[in-house]
């Protein structure tokens, strides 16, 4: 079984053969909900296994291989590995670990479904828009991105359709109610004479 890091060739394109000592971190990483909803423990495991990947053009070694190099159990390897899915990809049908198959099989069941249903207060056309942004963002639509959205839609006094109309008009790949200024009511004229 060998096990990727996903997207690694569209983003870590070396050419030569030399031993890879750096790998490209992308701004764009400070918009990715995903990234940020990372538990940190699991965001700096993430970062270590990029920089193992780099070692052979974005392929992981094995599980006891990597545990030897960030000197980790390897049970704890192979459980951080499944939650982070999103990030990897495998190029056989075998499974990480027994332990967590199901899990990992009923996750990209779910991420699938999502992709292709929209909220119901959302417009067909608006949806389309939203999801072509996302993609170009490489930022997928997950049950927790829309809630956090939602949530982030209402503070700021709007509703969900609102927030991702804004979003796809402004290029924004996430929501956050302080960048949306309430609306003000225009003071009246006599209020102004008297200041």
């Amino acid at each position: 079984m060998t096990v990727r890091i996903r997207n690694w060739n569209k983003f870590q394109h070396f050419n030569d053969k030399r031993r890879t000592i750096w790998i490209k971190l992308y701004c764009d990483l400070l918009n990715n909900l995903e990234w940020h909803e990372l538990d940190p423990k699991l965001s700096k495991f993430l970062i270590n296994l990029w920089l193992l990947a780099a070692e052979k053009n974005g392929e992981l070694p094995s599980i006891p291989a990597i545990a030897f190099r960030l000197r980790m159990q390897e049970k704890d390897i192979e459980s951080m590995i499944c939650k982070l899915n999103d990030w990897l990809e495998q190029d056989d049908i075998g499974v990480i670990s027994t332990e967590y198959q199901d899990d990992v099989l009923e996750k990209n069941k779910n991420k699938n479904k999502k992709d292709d249903i929209r909220p119901d207060d959302i417009s067909e056309e608006l949806w389309k828009e939203f999801k072509e942004l996302r993609s170009k963002k490489k930022a997928p639509i997950t049950d927790r991105v829309l809630k956090t959205i939602r949530n982030e839609a209402e503070k700021a006094g709007m509703n969900l359709s609102q927030a991702i109309e804004l979003m796809v008009v402004r290029g924004w790949t996430g929501f956050d109610s302080t960048w949306v200024k309430p609306k003000q009511e225009p003071v009246p004229e006599w209020k102004l004479r008297f200041k």
